[in-house]
């Protein structure tokens, strides 16, 4: 019989407006931790701000490939 995990990954996202989240209110700019699955919900939803890792090397990116 397969057993379920528990364990998912996750990733920490900041807010970019007020939130409640699992019942707490949350100020822009917190951060939280939670579930890929939420944070790409949240990202969706323009609750998070965009991943500033992912932009900084969406830039360099763009940089290297202009050159």
């Amino acid at each position: 019989m397969a057993t379920k995990s528990t364990t998912s990954a996750t990733t920490t996202v900041t807010l970019a407006a007020a939130h409640k989240h699992q019942g707490k209110d949350y100020p822009a700019g917190a951060k939280l931790t939670v579930s890929l699955e939420t944070a790409a919900w949240l990202q969706a939803n323009g609750v998070v701000k965009p991943d500033e890792d992912a932009a900084a090397d969406s830039a360099k990116t763009t940089t290297q490939e202009s050159k």
